[in-house]
């Protein structure tokens, strides 16, 4: 009976742990998402996603609002189109030669490749862009019904 016992509070606390870790990794996560968003998205996208950063007014283009993001998409999330958006290299030539918004994905790769601390490029760049749809999906009105959260 005490071996049951033990066994049962050494899985739990194992579970306890797992989810605090987890529960720290996504705080990390979206803290370094806002983090890249103001540092590389606010200049056009503002600080609120709606488009009123400073730089909007000098692009030839309107700045989408960010907010509205997965209304535009009925409603759901499209994470992955997100992330392709942001990353930018696997658009073809031609969106990429008419789009305003800078390719992240290379920039983050250069970042990486400029830096003898990171070994793996490409992780780099997926824990960047990761984060920065992560923490998009945050900025948006219609999510639960609410106003965006910060």
């Amino acid at each position: 009976m005490f071996i049951r016992a033990l066994s049962v509070f050494i899985v739990g606390a194992f579970g306890i742990g797992f989810a605090a870790v987890a529960a720290d990794e996504a705080a990390h996560g979206l803290a370094l998402g806002k983090q890249e968003y103001q540092a590389k998205c606010a200049s056009c996208h503002g600080l609120s996603g709606r488009g009123e950063g400073p730089r909007a007014e000098m692009l030839s283009r309107v700045i989408p609002d960010l907010t509205t993001y997965a209304e535009r998409h009925g409603g759901v999330f499209p994470s992955q189109l997100a992330w392709m958006t942001i990353d930018g290299r696997s658009l073809d030539e031609g969106v990429q030669r008419h789009r305003d918004m800078p390719v992240w994905g290379q920039d983050f790769r250069n970042a990486a490749l400029s830096s003898p601390a990171y070994r793996a490029p490409e992780a780099f760049v997926g824990e960047r862009i990761g984060a920065l749809v992560d923490y998009v999906t945050t900025l948006q009105a219609s999510w639960a019904g609410s106003a965006p959260r910060e």
